[in-house]
């Protein structure tokens, strides 16, 4: 896993569950949480609004949500600690983009 994508789903942790501290990033300027509930994935999935202009595409809220929502059920997101150990053990490879 590549440093930036880690810190990035930590952000987004930190986001999601209101840790942030040094910044003031508000989670409804950047997310929503799925209000239809699937039968896969974790409880935390977040809806990801259509995007349709292509430099959007570069913005942490919209890189981050498909990642985050592949995230695995058996995830553990009950704390920071739990939740670093837990994408570190995830394979993201189809996620990086090769240059």
């Amino acid at each position: 896993m590549t440093g930036r994508l880690y810190l990035d789903l930590v952000l987004c942790y930190k986001v999601v569950f209101g840790l942030v501290t040094l910044v003031s990033i508000n989670f409804d300027d950047y997310f929503e949480i799925r209000s239809v509930f699937r039968t896969r994935g974790h409880a935390y999935k977040l809806f990801k609004p259509r995007c349709t202009a292509s430099i959007r595409s570069n913005f942490f809220g919209e890189h981050v949500i498909n990642i985050w929502n592949s995230l695995p059920v058996a995830g553990n997101f009950s704390t920071l600690k739990s939740f670093r150990r837990t994408i570190q053990s995830v394979d993201f490879s189809s996620f990086l983009k090769c240059s």
